[in-house]
């Protein structure tokens, strides 16, 4: 690389240092970037130049008065920015762990030591469709949600550290394409066969926990012993904020059965993702669904929430037991319940009888 760089400049570690030399005299400085010492070349030629004119014959004034240029601290770069955010905002273990799992395709795409400030909105815009178009892996909405989500709050630490001027403005979220997927009874049967035939009877009874109570995936690793109270029938998760849903009779028996014999704080299943993520993957393909981009873990939860609303649960209580923090996100399983609609057009039916008789 040293003999690709202009004259008067070479590559010492990490720096270009700039050698100037006018009229005898000599004046070396170090930048960061190569784009900051072609343009300090640029400038300590000038400033030399014109002290020597003002100078005269005096050559010993030129170099007391030629001061260094003052260069802007270091910029981070994208790892160091997200280094940061995993020392002084992701304390959780789960969101750690998620935050690291998103920074790969982050990383892959950017780059680790890419300045903060070298990001753009339209490199953010590739990135999307990037994760969009691998064709290796499908990746849905919520997906690429999470990783804009990781990449917004690491350029959000950068700008509190005054690294970064501004953040630069995200795309608008990508939303799940498609209808919401849940599944039938008979798909939960096949599912449950096949979960029994490729994983173990552990991956079953999760599968049966997840579906009666609608429990995010990371939630239910956190359970423990102490969590489940069977004279109450309540299981308790507590991430964000704590959660109690009761138990349906399937549930309460099984984990009565895992609970036996246990500490009140050990964990009622192994306490990581890919446990489960790796049974589900092998469940799918026994079941012939691998083309079946959102039939993903999160179906379970989509799952109980949609028997929740056909049952004709109030959409309010639906959102307690399902932890969702926007009624919003709530209203939309509304749509599975249009019998609660059906008075509605015999109101419609008596406006128009009432017109005709007049």
């Amino acid at each position: 690389m040293t003999n690709l760089l202009p004259k008067g400049i070479r590559k010492r570690g990490r720096s270009f240092l700039v050698d100037v030399t006018v009229n005898g005299s000599r004046k070396v400085q170090s930048f960061f970037t190569l784009k900051a010492a072609l343009e300090g070349q640029q400038v300590l030629r000038k400033s030399l130049s014109l002290m020597f004119k003002e100078a005269g014959s005096d050559t010993s004034k030129v170099i007391n008065v030629v001061k260094p240029i003052v260069q802007s601290k270091r910029t981070w770069t994208l790892e160091q920015a997200f280094d940061k955010t995993m020392a002084s905002v992701w304390r959780s273990p789960a969101i750690r762990k998620a935050s690291r799992s998103n920074s790969v395709d982050i990383f892959k795409f950017f780059g680790h030591d890419t300045p903060v400030t070298a990001i753009t909105a339209g490199q953010i815009s590739d990135f999307v469709s990037w994760l969009r178009n691998r064709g290796n892996k499908i990746l849905t909405g919520g997906t690429i949600n999470n990783k804009l989500a990781t990449l917004s709050r690491v350029l959000g630490t950068a700008c509190e550290y005054d690294q970064l001027p501004v953040k630069p403005r995200l795309p608008k979220r990508c939303k799940t394409e498609g209808q919401l997927r849940f599944l039938s009874r008979d798909e939960e049967q096949a599912l449950l066969a096949a979960m029994a035939k490729v994983a173990t009877p552990d991956h079953v009874e999760a599968t049966i926990v997840y579906l009666d109570t609608g429990f995010r995936i990371s939630e239910l690793f956190q359970v423990t012993v102490r969590d489940v109270g069977l004279a109450e029938r309540t299981i308790t998760v507590w991430l964000k904020r704590p959660r109690t849903v009761s138990m349906t009779e399937r549930v309460t028996e099984l984990l009565a059965r895992r609970i036996e014999g246990k500490n009140p704080t050990d964990h009622l299943f192994p306490h990581q993702i890919g446990w489960y993520r790796t049974a589900w993957s092998r469940a799918r393909k026994e079941m012939g669904l691998e083309g079946d981009s959102q039939f993903v873990p999160r179906v379970l939860r989509h799952t109980c929430c949609s028997r929740l609303i056909k049952g004709g649960v109030p959409l309010i209580r639906i959102q307690t037991w399902m932890g969702h923090t926007n009624v919003a996100t709530t209203t939309r399983y509304a749509h599975l319940a249009p019998e609660d609609l059906s008075p509605l057009a015999f109101v419609l039916e008596s406006a128009d009888a009432r017109w005709s008789a007049l």
